[in-house]
């Protein structure tokens, strides 16, 4: 009778024990949810307790893939290994200060900090609540934009309208914020544009930043006309796409593109050629991020302008500098980019401004927005 208590008993350890290593104890895959708002529909498999690989999905008829954005859930108290098994460093622009990073409310984002670079991706976190969000950066939702658009759009310096509709049916929006009661005769233009490309949050965050300080400001209000596009890209957004359209075309390559323009550029570009008929546009600003360690401008090379405009990008960039961080300049003519495009077809002083995507919250991201408004003021009145 001991005998037969003493082998139940131990029966029943090893049991536990092995459910405790390999069964119900550990987080499974039907715990990690991709069908959501940008989420990245990764293909997860599980290689051991609580350790999950996944391939992350290549956009649409493109090789490129870098974003990643899902939902877990009975996480509390778990620690968790996730391993990227495509991982390619030309395909992803991560570097060695990338951190991943998590939510449990979707508002408040950390950073993962267990990471490791090999040959895969590597990240670890101890979660403290059941649902949690993970994604390769803090996303920047089109349903929070729209929210966040739907807010401001009563105020009577802003006017809110969608200039057509994206290939999934999204609202292609364009904001003027200006003081309505001073005559656009009177004002300088600022032209805003970013989410070119889906997966490049913290330039849209920028945006947003840029976009608050000139709300709480009214004597920028009182100087320019600020016109802002600030989601090219949303069925990509939408998507969980790295960059492409639900198309498979890189939208910052089709101003060149005339007729075959996807709708999404060919609308904003009709936007800006009616302005331009009657007003003048005196900078125009396109908000990108990269892999990067530091924020960054692109602009044209001197030889590719004339002397007046290359005297006025230089002094452009040195008001960047001097508001800003972004303090590293790169200059190409990549031709179907909205930057070398605008010069070529109307003469507009145009920059490119990458964020770096390493390891950047959402708030540094939005005062560095509302520190570029500051340093384009800057430049324009130094020019007047």
């Amino acid at each position: 009778m001991k005998t037969t208590i003493a082998l139940s008993f131990a029966l029943c350890f090893l049991i536990a024990s092995f459910t405790a290593y390999y069964g119900d104890a550990g987080l499974q895959l039907s715990d990690i949810e991709t069908d959501i708002e940008s989420g990245s529909g990764a293909h997860f498999g599980r290689s051991n307790v609580n350790e999950f690989t996944y391939m992350l999905e290549r956009d649409v008829n493109a090789s490129i893939c870098h974003w990643f954005h899902f939902k877990l859930e009975n996480a509390s108290g778990q620690e968790v290994t996730f391993r990227i098994a495509n991982f390619d460093e030309s395909l992803f622009g991560y570097n060695p200060r990338t951190r991943p990073v998590y939510s449990y409310d979707q508002e408040n984002w950390s950073f993962i900090e267990d990471v490791r670079i090999t040959n895969a991706f590597t990240f670890k976190q101890r979660f403290e609540r059941d649902t949690v969000w993970i994604a390769a950066a803090t996303p920047y939702k089109y349903s929070e934009l729209e929210e966040y658009l739907g807010s401001i759009e009563g105020l009577p310096y802003v006017e809110r309208e969608s200039l057509g509709s994206s290939s999934d049916g999204h609202r292609i929006e364009l904001l003027t914020i200006t003081d309505q009661s001073i005559a656009p005769e009177g004002k300088q233009t600022i032209w805003i544009t970013a989410g070119h490309h889906s997966s490049e949050t913290s330039g849209m965050w920028v945006v947003k930043g840029l976009i608050d300080h000139v709300l709480s400001d009214p004597s920028l209000r009182r100087r320019y006309v600020w016109k802002i596009n600030p989601m090219l890209n949303p069925d990509g957004v939408v998507e969980g796409y790295t960059r492409y359209d639900s198309d498979g075309c890189d939208l910052n390559r089709e101003w060149d593109d005339g007729p075959g323009m996807e709708p999404e550029v060919a609308q904003v570009y009709e936007a800006m050629r009616e302005w331009l008929d009657e007003n003048e546009t005196d900078l125009l600003a396109d908000f990108h991020c990269s892999g990067s360690y530091r924020p960054f401008a692109i602009v044209v090379p001197e030889e590719y302008v004339y002397p007046e405009y290359g005297d006025r990008l230089e002094s452009l960039l040195e008001s960047i500098q001097e508001f800003t961080d972004y303090d590293g300049v790169e200059r190409t003519t990549t031709q179907g980019t909205v930057r070398v495009e605008s010069f070529d077809l109307w003469g507009v002083l145009s920059v490119t401004l990458e964020m770096s995507e390493s390891s950047v919250t959402k708030e540094y991201c939005m005062g560095q927005g509302a520190l570029m408004a500051r340093s384009f003021d800057a430049f324009l009145a130094g020019e007047s």
